[in-house]
């Protein structure tokens, strides 16, 4: 088994973790919140004889828990960068906000890997009205990103995204590390229990690590 870290970043509400539900569970979420901090999702998968871990830490897209994203983004093997089509401000905070970001984190000395980086348009099952899709692929060209498009209500573009996802990380990053123990959640904060994440589904949202 090879195991792989994940980070997925953008504003809040631009769906990110109705995507991440729809990948681990296939189904889309029918109820939402705000994330708190981060929220951990394990996903299993296979390319011919090699099975795959995700484990996957989805990040708040509120500014006053931005300080705790770097710890996520560190040695992270694959990163999401999520926007909304149906709201050109989650578009334009990605651009201007959240790759300055992760590219500042990514050359610090944070962390010692190059990650595969996925551009993603999300709520496809809705209208371009603001001309994101062509702005969102010149944007991935630019940046030298993968550009993929998702819908968390209608499940389109999710299936293909863990093909791409199982094909390309392989093949992008030569020697996979498992996550270092600072990621260990102290605290579930949805039911104030402390307990261990199951399989395919989100273990809680965190505020700190160890």
């Amino acid at each position: 088994m090879i195991s792989y870290k994940v980070a997925v970043v953008g504003n809040y509400s631009a769906g990110k973790s109705s995507i991440l539900n729809y990948l681990v569970k296939g189904e889309k979420l029918t109820t939402s919140c705000s994330t708190i901090g981060a929220a951990f999702f394990v996903l299993r998968s296979q390319k011919k004889d090699t099975i795959i871990k995700y484990e996957i830490w989805d990040c708040a897209g509120q500014s006053r828990f931005r300080s705790l994203v770097p710890m996520y983004l560190r040695n992270v093997h694959l990163l999401f960068l999520v926007y909304d089509r149906s709201n050109p401000e989650s578009f334009r905070d990605l651009e201007t906000t959240w790759i300055p970001f992760v590219r500042q984190n990514m050359t610090s000395g944070f962390t010692t890997i190059d990650p595969l980086i996925f551009l993603l348009e999300n709520k496809v099952d809705l209208p371009d009205n603001y001309n994101l899709t062509e702005q969102g692929i010149a944007l991935a060209a630019k940046e030298d990103f993968a550009y993929h498009q998702t819908s968390a209500i209608s499940g389109q573009g999710i299936a293909t995204l863990l093909e791409k996802m199982n094909n390309r990380i392989i093949d992008k990053v030569d020697l996979p590390k498992k996550p270092s123990k600072v990621f260990q959640p102290l605290r579930v904060l949805h039911d104030g229990r402390d307990g261990e994440q199951e399989e395919g589904k989100p273990c809680g949202q965190y505020l700190r690590c160890n």
